[in-house]
């Protein structure tokens, strides 16, 4: 029984130190939920970023859910059966399977950063051309927060955004 008390105690301890809610009152947790449904989710953010870094099962889940939705064949189907269609259809596959040859930004990789919306609320993607007219996807930044010299600042073009304090996990 003893034994008991200090896994509960040690526990606790564990819970205080690695829980991103501590501190927080329940009024405090519900307008950071309010807030983050009228689009200012700076610290709602903020708490799934942590939670992604600190949770192994997190992990797992997020590894689970990536590898089912990249582990499916994809075709292009044209609408109808007109020559227009086919051809369109196989000018988009070819463009799609060229884009997912490039070791960053394919299409693979923008899957799988899509993906992250089911846990981070948001994530997003756009879509390029270079030069040669080849399509790269280019992965926009899933939190949409930017910490700077201590304070958050919420940008609604999470194109520009990132982590630039060191103390904040990317």
């Amino acid at each position: 029984m003893a034994g008991n008390m200090t896994t509960e105690k040690v526990a606790n301890v564990f819970s205080k130190i690695f829980n991103p809610l501590r501190f927080m009152t329940k009024p405090q947790i519900e307008k950071m939920w309010n807030d983050s449904l009228h689009g200012a989710d700076v610290k709602l953010q903020v708490l799934f970023s942590q939670i992604e870094v600190m949770a192994p099962i997190y992990q797992v889940c997020i590894n689970k859910r990536t590898a089912g939705v990249l582990g499916r064949e994809w075709d292009v189907v044209p609408e109808d059966e007109s020559s227009d269609a086919k051809k369109q259809a196989a000018e988009v596959k070819k463009t799609l399977q060229k884009c997912d040859m490039r070791n960053e930004d394919g299409l693979t990789d923008a899957i799988k950063h899509l993906c992250m919306s089911a846990f981070r609320g948001r994530s997003a993607v756009k879509p390029f051309f270079d030069e040669r007219g080849d399509l790269f996807l280019k992965k926009l930044d899933n939190w949409n927060v930017l910490r700077y010299q201590g304070n958050f600042y919420w940008n609604p073009s999470s194109e520009e955004t990132g982590w630039f304090d060191a103390d904040v996990p990317p």
